[in-house]
């Protein structure tokens, strides 16, 4: 998979990104998902993108985009990929490790979305919200992501507890399969 790193508040449309070069023909940029979709920036923040929404509440910062949206933005543009999403509040802690193991297993593309504050034990930023994708899971309480940064991007080695209390406070697991 080719990495590309996202521009500010833009994680999710890079992974977005990553995930169609990697699984189809086309190519679509963060960028112009970004335009189709809307994106949340702080006030004062510049930017070249068109489709923006300021705020002072970073809750409200990036891409605001549901299960059903993505699916619909495939489907339009002839992507063949089939999106489910597992809200973090449900995902069961019981068995996740061999959960997200069974997906890499079957060859899905996992985006985990977290709190940036819980995961980088930085309270400040534990509302703002961060996406990366899960690339392997290892037998010793570790995953390994991509994170898109822009700051700080590459991959990296998490200990799944941590992550897992990261997705419980703001977040999700976004289960992407060819079809």
């Amino acid at each position: 998979m080719q990495y590309v790193i996202a521009y500010n508040y833009l994680c999710l449309f890079a992974l977005l990104e990553m995930i169609i070069k990697d699984s189809t023909t086309g190519a679509y940029t963060q960028k112009e998902m970004a335009e189709v979709f809307g994106v949340t920036v702080p006030y004062g923040y510049e930017t070249d993108l068109n489709n923006v929404k300021y705020s002072a509440n970073q809750n409200m910062y990036g891409a605001k985009l549901s299960a059903e949206m993505i699916q619909e933005y495939f489907d339009t543009h002839g992507i063949g990929l089939k999106i489910s999403y597992i809200d973090g509040l449900r995902l069961p802690e019981i068995d996740i490790e061999e959960r997200l193991a069974d997906y890499l297993n079957k060859n899905k593309y996992i985006i985990l979305a977290y709190s940036y504050g819980v995961l980088s034990n930085m309270s400040s930023y534990n509302a703002l919200g961060h996406v990366a994708l899960l690339e392997k899971v290892n037998k010793d309480d570790t995953i390994v992501i991509y994170d898109p940064g822009p700051r700080e991007a590459g991959t990296k080695l998490v200990n799944i507890w941590k992550m897992y209390d990261a997705i419980q406070r703001k977040g999700g697991v976004y289960v992407f399969e060819r079809c």
